[in-house]
């Protein structure tokens, strides 16, 4: 039995992760939620998503460090790190890739430009997909 790609969306903000989060249900993948440092490592041990939606302001300025630990790790290195952040200035863009996320959006974006992303990434997981 196939397994539904798993997204971890890790916001601060309940209505971003509630509408991120349906979103992707609906489209066919799992989605888990965190809300800070701890709750996203716990989640990425205990359910190694496919990829990591992240908001690094939830963090401060150690959201970035933490984007960064995350990719320089072998145990989470490989899983993409799309950067969707309140931090929408073109020098947060570039930090951005500068510390390893896959794909940066910065916020407000609409959900469509969020799935965009992750099919980018991961490849679309939709009821109606053949593989």
């Amino acid at each position: 039995m196939l397994h539904p790609t798993t997204v971890l969306v890790a916001d601060p903000h309940p209505d971003c992760r509630r509408i991120y989060r349906h979103i992707l249900e609906h489209l066919g993948y799992a989605a888990l939620e965190a809300t800070n440092r701890a709750e996203i490592l716990a989640q990425m041990r205990e359910f190694s998503p496919d990829l990591v939606l992240m908001e690094p302001s939830m963090e401060g300025p150690k959201g970035w460090e933490l984007v960064a630990e995350l990719k320089g790790s072998p145990e989470f290195g490989d899983v993409p790190i799309v950067a969707v952040t309140a931090y929408a200035m073109a020098k947060d863009r570039v930090q951005a890739y500068e510390v390893g996320c896959d794909g940066y959006l910065p916020k407000p974006c609409s959900p469509r430009l969020v799935v965009a992303e992750v099919e980018r990434l991961v490849g679309a997981h939709t009821a109606t997909s053949k593989g």
